[in-house]
């Protein structure tokens, strides 16, 4: 059984400046500094986006799923994630810019 967990975070920026950003989904790296490497296979829905986390913190691999820029939503769901010495088999996460 999966446990679902919100989180927010309300940034003094435009939404239109975070969608543009989020909705990249090759460049997290640029975004956030403990992601080392950002690549991605595909476009849009059923792209494949590989990550290594920086100082051998691991990697992850995420499905995008579903991109929806009328609603500034982006759907991933993560099929391997080995951070550290943990491995979660699975996990999905949904972003939506307000």
């Amino acid at each position: 059984m999966f446990a679902k967990q919100a989180i927010t975070k309300k940034l003094n920026v435009p939404s239109e400046k975070v969608w543009d950003a989020i909705s990249k989904i090759g460049r997290l790296d640029v975004w956030f500094p403990f992601i080392e490497t950002c690549k991605v296979e595909g476009d849009g829905p059923g792209a494949l986006r590989y990550m290594t986390i920086a100082d051998g913190g691991g990697d992850i691999k995420d499905t995008i799923e579903e991109i929806d820029s009328k609603k500034n939503e982006i759907d991933i769901s993560s099929t391997n994630i080995s951070i550290s010495r943990d491995l979660l088999q699975r996990n999905s996460r949904s972003f939506h810019v307000l």
